[in-house]
């Protein structure tokens, strides 16, 4: 099986665009109200927050020695639909086309595709999938807004 890289996670979420990735490459982590730092080097890496190293998704594709949920006969399962559809994280509803994409594409040309578009159009930062306004330059760049906790 090829390797693939760190930020293609098994879902199809691109780790490139998340909080925790970026600013563990910018800072060594996310801090945290206590302080402390939460860092990530991707979903296949060793270093994880705790919800990515536990996450179920990832350990059924690791046991069933896949690279990506989506080469699984039982694809979508339902835990894969209430990862996508979990609507606290609207950026997963994207990750079943990125699998076909991937599917279609290969890993390599997906995550390019990734890295342009969480770049910022100005400036050429990386960007995360939160983000609506380019931290380095301010200019506006497409985001998702975070849902209204109940």
């Amino acid at each position: 099986m090829e390797t693939v890289d760190n930020r293609a996670a098994y879902c199809g979420l691109f780790c490139g665009a998340c909080p925790v990735f970026l600013a563990t490459r910018a800072e060594g982590g996310l801090a945290t109200e206590d302080g402390s730092r939460i860092a990530c080097d991707g979903c296949r890496s060793e270093r994880l927050p705790s919800w990515c190293a536990e996450c179920g998704l990832k350990a059924c594709a690791k046991k069933k020695g896949l690279a990506f949920c989506g080469e699984c006969s039982d694809f979508p399962c339902d835990p894969y639909a209430g990862f996508r559809d979990a609507k606290e994280y609207p950026y997963h509803l994207d990750c079943p086309g990125y699998l076909k994409a991937i599917a279609s594409m290969g890993a390599a040309a997906w995550l390019s595709s990734m890295e342009e578009k969480y770049r910022c159009p100005r400036c050429a930062k990386p960007i995360s999938w939160w983000s609506g306004m380019c931290p380095s330059c301010g200019s506006p760049v497409p985001g998702y807004w975070k849902p209204a906790r109940d």
